[in-house]
């Protein structure tokens, strides 16, 4: 599935979104490269308990008004790690939640 790119409803507002699903036992490519915008150094790992796999999102908020915290995400199966540009945050969302707030745009155009 990759990376996908969402654009909040209504259209007029600016708010995007990056996220990608995490399906248990796949590549983690996808989630990596979302985790990475919040952070650079970000790191991912897939944990099984004995409910069931989760995955596990350790990343480095940097604001300008305090100092560095380490945060971590989870993302049960199916849900998707959402990156949002406008704040700079890592969460889990889900489909009920994109469909209901989201829609889905083209890849940002990164040529200069």
């Amino acid at each position: 599935m990759g990376v996908l790119h969402y654009n909040r409803k209504p259209t007029t507002s600016s708010e995007t979104i990056t996220v990608a699903k995490y399906e248990p036992g796949q590549p983690l490519a996808a989630l990596a490269e979302v985790a990475r915008m919040a952070y650079t150094g970000s790191e991912l790992a897939e944990v099984t308990f004995p409910s069931g796999p989760v995955l596990v999102v350790r990343w480095m908020d940097i604001p300008d008004d305090h100092p560095s915290t380490v945060k971590y995400e989870t993302v049960e199966p199916g849900d998707y790690l959402a990156y949002s540009a406008g704040s700079g945050f890592l969460y889990d969302t889900d489909d009920a939640d994109l469909q209901a707030f989201y829609e889905q745009a083209a890849a940002p155009d990164t040529e200069e």
